[in-house]
């Protein structure tokens, strides 16, 4: 299932220059997209129909006029094109560059000749609309043209479903780069797919070799979800092997994803019916009483879904209430009673509105129950108190024993979000082993994930198949450990408490009200949680009496709530040191301190008889040393990336050039790396803009970098590019710099190619070079030595100070004076 993202970047790449080639001038940059999506997915379904259409052609000529509905023979192996849809026009799209004349009446035809599943999809995408442009622009035939180019290769046997999914979203993520919208909200990176197919059909893969199977994505955004989960349970060459039917449902309120998604359908012969569109939450699209044996989706976090509420909310008494049986849930009270009770998360996030919606599709363990896994954000776990929506939801999932395992991602997993994000499994038929408790898994560490060369979006890792591996193993290991823990479903329940102190009156005597009462000062409640596997009485009395010994507590107001806070079970506290052990340290470390001073002046002798250089910011050098341009000392490296697969590389002003992955900044985009310039270990790699600050190095790495650097090699082997590189550091040439660079503003100025070469500079013998170098080497070892010591002297000064403030509070340092 694993997809080499690398290799479909030339025919994204190609895509993308549709906007600078045709559209450009024509079309706003916020609607590129509107041309070259379903553009992208027409061309797919033309060459799905090519081999076919002589024999589709002869078909619907043979029996228009003697059969109403000709879809059955149109669609079938013998007689038509053997898929789900077809195309009666006689043209293709290569076909209709052979008319430049007419193809604009002709593009018409072609779009009118596609059958009626295909004819939904051309409506959500409103490609019509764009046919007059086209038309009036002249672009339409350079379009198709593009399109037909051997560069755009989207047969369905040489780009999966997962690909094309991947292909759509990295086009659009570029498209909201380029206009200042948000990210895509609708994709999950290919590998969380895998992760989630494999924990939800791995544990049953005994039990699904025969029969048929639902599977329900209700945020199918371009169906890669649907589609590889099948892919996984029925590969002949992988882990599960099923020969079972599955059926792939899902729902879209995106009209470009319904329509990806709708078309990706057609192209593997699955239903397109069965993929509906509008919203799930209020326009639920299947038969109330459908049920799903398998369900995986990654719903919108963070999204208002307001117009939802006032849709269910119609026709009730209020927009607290609403009536849809799939968001009315039996949970339990403090007192024991099961009330039923609707449950609605907060208006600007409906994430977990979606994971009830699925809760109500699941089949019951009677009919073999059903399995779920499903992405979110932290708030799903432990936003809102107890009697919130977000907690019921929590409470009835863990109540009634569904949540089997939660899963904690590492950060930057997603193209849209830098935070944290979690995969709740879910299933109401656990194992024996699992039953009343949840796991626990902790992937976010470093052992978990790779950091990616070039990040797409906010996304900057990514999980390799021996990371999902892992994962996978410390699910079916069920052991506790550094990363897993077995928690009983009670520990993350709560009692809420109302805890109230009187009201006083100016004598400090409790107000009394006419009912013998004593009021309670409102500025003095607060609210308290109890775990649950404390009794109530028994905590207050000896937690809240003996320092507030006037207080009670409200025991008609008594809430359950459930949070799942993973770093109460995973943070790893550390004990501070022994005071005696930090002065110990401190006294051996100072005794090895030297001074600054005399490590580093020591054995350096002023040079003898220096003479002038001729070269104002140079000055004096030793008497001997020529002096020459770069020009007769350097070669500027012009070769450029022809695939962009190589390591990205930056300069860094203290470490020198490094991969850019490394860097804590972020990056500047997702642009192509194809012609970056290339780089080779002992290249000088220049910063054209920021060359005033310093940034020149050499590289001890091979790369790429971006075309506002410059990279040059030396002409001979008695150049040694690591001297260079000090000179041109050097803060009076830094000045220089500034001096010759070109640009109307200080941090906009850049130093060209030309005045660089003309830079000249004193050039010692090759023994002599080695030999600065060798000094230069050696006197930073020492000092960067002194200042560690330096800073680690700093630090267990901290350190003493902080823990003997806590010892002398705590009483354990003895107070004598």
């Amino acid at each position: 299932m694993n997809l080499d993202t690398q290799s479909l970047q030339p025919i994204i790449n190609f895509i993308w220059t549709v906007a600078d080639d045709v559209l450009i001038n024509k079309y706003l940059e916020n609607q590129y997209q509107d041309v070259i999506l379903p553009m992208t997915v027409l061309r797919r379904l033309d060459l799905a129909l090519e081999p076919t259409k002589e024999k589709v052609l002869k078909t619907h000529n043979e029996f228009k006029g003697k059969i109403d509905n000709l879809s059955g023979l149109l669609t079938s192996k013998e007689h038509g094109s053997g898929l789900a849809f077809y195309n009666t026009s006689p043209y293709t799209m290569k076909k209709l560059l052979a008319d430049p004349k007419n193809i604009d009446a002709n593009f018409l035809d072609y779009l009118n000749g596609f059958s009626e599943n295909v004819q939904d999809i051309i409506s959500k995408f409103k490609f019509r609309n764009q046919l007059e442009t086209f038309e009036n622009t002249g672009i339409t035939f350079s379009l198709i043209e593009k399109f037909c180019s051997p560069k755009v290769e989207l047969r369905p046997e040489k780009i999966s479903p997962m690909a094309m999914g991947y292909m759509f979203e990295d086009l659009i993520r570029r498209f909201n780069e380029k206009t200042n919208a948000a990210a895509g909200r609708h994709f999950t990176p290919r590998e969380i797919i895998e992760l989630m197919t494999h924990l939800v059909y791995l544990p049953v893969k005994d039990k699904i070799q025969q029969g048929t199977y639902l599977v329900y994505d209700p945020c199918a955004g371009s169906g890669a979800m649907l589609t590889q989960s099948k892919r996984f349970a029925t590969n002949p060459d992988g882990e599960i092997k099923s020969k079972a039917t599955f059926h792939l449902y899902g729902q879209e309120n995106t009209g470009e994803m319904y329509a990806t998604c709708k078309s990706d359908m057609l192209l593997k012969n699955e239903d397109p019916d069965k993929i509906k569109f509008g919203s799930t939450l209020s326009e639920y699209g299947f038969e109330p009483d459908l049920k799903f044996n398998f369900m995986l989706t990654n719903p919108p976090y963070g999204t208002n879904w307001n117009e939802d509420l006032q849709k269910l909310s119609v026709g009730a008494d209020s927009r607290s209430s609403f009536m849809d049986t799939r968001f009315n849930l039996p949970l339990r009270t403090y007192a024991g009673e099961v009330v039923r009770t609707m449950v609605k998360s907060n208006i600007g996030d409906g994430q977990l509105m979606f994971l009830v919606h699925m809760l109500s599709k699941m089949k019951s363990p009677s009919d073999g129950g059903s399995r779920i896994a499903s992405v979110h954000n932290g708030s799903a776990l432990f936003t809102g108190d107890a009697g919130s929506g977000e907690s019921n939801i929590r409470q009835y999932l863990i109540e009634n024993d569904l949540l089997e395992c939660v899963i904690r991602l590492p950060s930057d997993m997603f193209y849209n979000t830098g935070l944290t994000t979690y995969v709740l499994i879910i299933s109401n038929v656990k194992e024996k082993k699992r039953r009343n408790k949840i796991q626990l898994i902790d992937s976010s560490s470093d052992h978990f994930y790779k950091r990616m060369r070039k990040s797409l979006g906010d996304k900057k890792v990514e999980l390799l198949p021996e990371h999902i591996s892992l994962i996978q193993d410390i699910y079916f290991s069920y052991e506790n450990g550094e990363n897993c823990k077995i928690v009983d479903n009670t520990e993350f329940g709560y009692h809420q408490i109302v805890v109230q102190r009187p009201l006083l009156d100016h004598n400090k005597n409790p107000i009394v009200s006419k009912s013998g009462k004593i009021k309670p000062d409102p500025y003095l409640k607060r609210k308290e949680k109890v775990p649950l596997a404390v009794e109530l009485d028994n905590y207050f009395e000896n937690h809240v009496i003996p320092y507030e010994n006037d207080a009670w507590y409200e025991k008609n107001k008594i809430k359950i709530g459930y949070e799942i806070m993973f770093n109460k079970f995973f943070y790893k506290f550390a004990q501070p040191r022994d005071l005696s052990e930090i002065s110990k340290n401190f006294a051996t470390l100072a005794k090895e301190t030297t001074n600054v001073g005399n490590v580093v002046l020591s054995e350096l002798t002023p040079t003898q008889s220096p003479v002038e250089s001729n070269i104002e910011w140079v000055g004096s050098i030793p008497k001997g040393w020529p002096t020459m341009q770069l020009k007769y000392l350097l070669n500027e490296r012009n070769e450029r990336s022809t695939d962009g697969n190589e390591e990205l590389l930056s300069l860094s002003k203290y470490h020198g050039v490094i991969p850019k992955s490394e860097l804590e900044a972020r990056s500047g985009g997702a642009k192509s790396l194809i012609g970056y310039k290339k780089v080779y270990k002992g290249d000088l790699v220049f910063n054209k803009m920021q060359a005033i600050n310093g940034l020149i190095a050499k590289s001890n790495l091979d790369g790429i970098c971006s075309p506002d650097y410059a990279v040059y090699y030396p002409k001979s082997d008695k150049i040694l590019v690591e001297y260079l590189a000090h000179i041109l550091v050097h803060t009076n040439c830094k000045a220089e710099f500034k001096r010759v660079s070109k640009g109307v503003m200080e941090g906009y100025i850049r130093v060209y190619t030309d005045a660089l070469f003309d830079l000249y500079i004193p050039l010692p013998s090759k023994d002599e070079q080695e030999k600065i170098l060798s000094l230069i080497r050696e006197k930073n070892e020492v000092i960067d030595f002194t200042v560690s010591k330096i800073k680690r002297e700093i630090e267990l000064l901290n350190e003493f100070k902080n823990t003997l403030i806590e010892n002398i509070v705590l009483g354990k340092v003895e107070h004598t004076s």
